[in-house]
């Protein structure tokens, strides 16, 4: 329980200090200077070929389905501006390199920020973005991909439908929140304020998860 924890917290801690550390940055192992190295940790992953054919704009990425510039810590080293792309389909990274893209072994990378602001930390082996934190629960936020498969008159086609899904973490265990009741088997002694939280605000919870989910916490830790 505490050493995950500790591990979420000095994966955030380091992040920070790196990123506010400019003289530090020289020391650190910069992804152009490894590229062409043969020894190259960040060059350990398969090598990655679309797998589903789809529409114009439709994709399994985060975001876009480009290259944008990341941070990634691998193997408990902090790789500063790769080119990589997050596949949220198969729910790993998408590194380019010199000679092509490759996929990068999800168990080695415990953090990655997309951009510098899109930030995913890896908790029970897959990512998630940390939507809100108190004093003794972090709101999780998953980033999926509903694969929908159509057959056309000579071939295959895929639909990536993208969706949100929430889970907290709470004593070291990672939970499903998508309803009353299990909100209820975490804080069995606020039962009737989240059964009355809930019956006052149904319509936030089905138009704005998120914010419903933020409230909730607030509420029940006041």
């Amino acid at each position: 329980m505490k050493k995950l924890q500790k591990n979420i917290l000095l994966c955030f801690v380091l992040y920070s200090f790196l990123i506010n550390a400019q003289s530090d940055k020289a020391a650190l192992i910069w992804f152009d200077d490894v590229l062409g190295a043969k020894n190259s940790p960040l060059k350990s992953g398969a090598n990655y070929d679309k797998l589903y054919r789809t529409g114009k704009g439709n994709h399994n990425f985060y975001l876009e389905d480009k290259f944008y510039l990341t941070n990634i810590q691998y193997n408990g080293q902090l790789y500063y501006d790769v080119l990589a792309k997050y596949d949220i389909n198969s729910d790993n990274l998408v590194v380019k390199t010199n000679s092509g893209s490759i996929m990068i072994p999800r168990k080695n990378v415990s953090f990655f920020s997309i951009a510098n602001k899109h930030n995913f930390y890896k908790i029970d082996n897959s990512f998630y973005a940390e939507a809100f934190k108190s004093k003794n629960i972090t709101l999780l936020r998953s980033h999926v991909k509903e694969k929908i498969k159509t057959y056309k008159r000579d071939f295959v086609e895929y639909k990536f439908k993208p969706k949100i899904e929430y889970k907290v973490l709470f004593n070291d265990v990672l939970m499903d929140i998508d309803k009353k009741k299990k909100w209820i088997l975490l804080f069995p002694e606020k039962e009737e304020e989240i059964d009355k939280f809930f019956s006052s605000y149904k319509k936030i919870f089905k138009t704005s998860k998120e914010e419903f989910f933020v409230n909730l916490i607030k509420y029940i830790n006041n």
